[in-house]
Parts: structure tokens; sequence; C-alpha cells
């Protein structure tokens, strides 16, 4: 209702409300509850439901439920998130307890299909109980389509996590905060001990897109003998090595059945790198 009360109620469990899934003693089903958006495209929004205490795979690993809802709140379908179901890659150990923190996280892969957030407090990546978040993209009917680890050794993470910090204990969603068209993310690391014991402290993460390369080809000399597997035209660089350009390596390349990819060794410390781009140019290219 308008003035703050409840207008009607209903609730999913293990005997009611739809949910069709067997729920174990223990699971802690509920422990996290997130809004999605509409996943499956059939114009309701969908929930996400932790059970931190969940046994797939192994004790207290965790897992998430994607509830398709009806519009009496009741479940229509749903999909678990586990160690051993939906889709999802990450390497769970016991008592990671995946679920406890989780959020949506927007749609992260641009695919239109809503996404999540889902942290591992106690995941042991780095040392005892750090934690970690995995950045789980969905596909519309709930399976994982793609699953990011970020913890103290995973991710492009440059926080410094000490033993028991339990990063990824909370997850929230904090939109776009810079404009540049990526999600952020605030996790709760609950137990850090900067300033005392355990005073805690919240990571805000941007997920900017990865850094990209611009590539122009325009004056590259081409490959003097393609398919004979050297990319070479004729001519050296300016370090007095056999010259390979962009042109020379698609031509060598498409002459070569058994090849279906070209690999760029980049390092930020070439020329023609600038903030995490690298710009590739006849009078660069090597």
């Amino acid at each position: 209702h308008a003035d703050g009360t409840v207008k009607a109620e209903q609730q999913i469990s293990d005997t009611t409300g739809g949910l069709t899934t067997t729920l174990g003693d223990g699971d802690r089903f509920g422990i996290s509850v997130a809004a999605l958006g509409d996943v499956n495209g059939d114009g309701l929004p969908d929930a996400a439901v932790g059970a931190d205490f969940d046994d797939d795979g192994g004790t207290d690993r965790g897992s998430v439920y994607l509830l398709f809802l009806n519009a009496d709140g009741t479940v229509k379908n749903e999909q678990k998130i586990s160690d051993t179901t939906g889709g999802f890659n990450g390497l769970l150990s016991n008592g990671d307890r995946l679920g406890l923190g989780l959020s949506g996280a927007g749609d992260l892969d641009g695919d239109g299909t809503p996404d999540l957030g889902i942290g591992a407090y106690a995941d042991n990546d780095g040392g005892s109980a750090r934690g970690a978040v995995y950045l789980v993209t969905l596909n519309p009917d709930g399976t994982v389509a793609d699953d990011v680890k970020i913890s103290d050794t995973a991710g492009g993470f440059d926080g410094l996590l000490d033993d028991s910090d339990r990063f990824g204990f909370s997850v929230a969603s904090l939109g776009d905060l810079d404009g540049d068209g990526a999600a952020n993310l605030a996790i709760g690391a609950e137990l850090d001990d900067d300033g005392g014991t355990n005073r805690g402290a919240v990571y805000v993460l941007d997920l900017s897109s990865s850094p990209e390369a611009v590539v122009n080809s325009t004056g590259d000399g081409t490959d003097t003998n393609p398919g004979d597997g050297a990319c070479y035209t004729g001519a050296n660089n300016s370090n007095g090595d056999p010259e390979c350009t962009l042109r020379a390596a698609i031509t060598e390349a498409n002459a070569s059945t058994f090849v279906n990819a070209i690999e760029f060794d980049m390092p930020s410390t070439e020329g023609g790198h600038s903030t995490g781009v690298w710009t590739l140019s006849p009078a660069s290219a090597y």
C-alpha cells in the first residue's frame, strides 16, 4: 500500500510457493535475496536467492537459485547455480559459502539479459578466508553464460587482502559511477583490520571493459610467400629483425588452412601503448 503496509505476501519455501527443488537441512535458502529484472523475457521481474550452506559438490560450498516469478509472486520455474549445476565453471571448495553476498549487476556483457555478482566470502585464494566475488553473466534460462572470479589472486584485483578479511561478504550494484558504460560494484570485506581489529572495509570495483587494440594496416607490406609458415614482408624493422606487419600476418594466416588465429604479444612497454590501449600502425608494426 501507499502507506507502507503490506497488501499481500507469498511465501516461497521447500513446501510452498511453487519451488520444485528439494532443499536440504541447513541450506539457509533465503540468506540473501537480489532483484534481477526480467531475465527470461516474460515481462515480469525475477529474483536470485542465496543458499550459502548448500552442499552441492561438497560441504557448505553454497548455491544461488534464479527464481522466475509469476505475477502473484509464486515461482514459475527455477534454475540453480552451484558447484555441480547451472553451467557454473568456478572451482568451489568446501566452506566457500557461495551466495551469502548477492546482487544484481546490470547487464555486464551487453546481451540484454541481467547478470549477477555473487560473493564467496570464505574462499581461500591467497590465504585463509580472504574471500572472492564471481561476476556471472546469465542466459535467458538462468544458466551461466560465463563467470569471472575476482579475488586476492584473480580478476585484476589490486586490493591488499589479508587472511579472514572475508571479501564478498556483501555485494551491491552501484550502477555506472564514472559514466564509462561499465558497471560498478561495492564489495564488503567485513573483517578487514584497517585501523583496528575487524573494523571492516568496502571496495568499489570499476568493471571497465578489457583494453582494446586499435589497428591501422594502411600501407603495410604484405607477406612475401603466403603459406610458408613465416610472416615476412621481405624487409627488416627498426630493430633489424625480419618485419611482420598486420597485413602480412593476415595474408599468411589466410593461406594456411591449419591457422585459425593470430596472436599478438603487446606488452605495455611497447611504443603505441597508452592508458590501456595499444595502437598498431605501419610505423610501429614489427
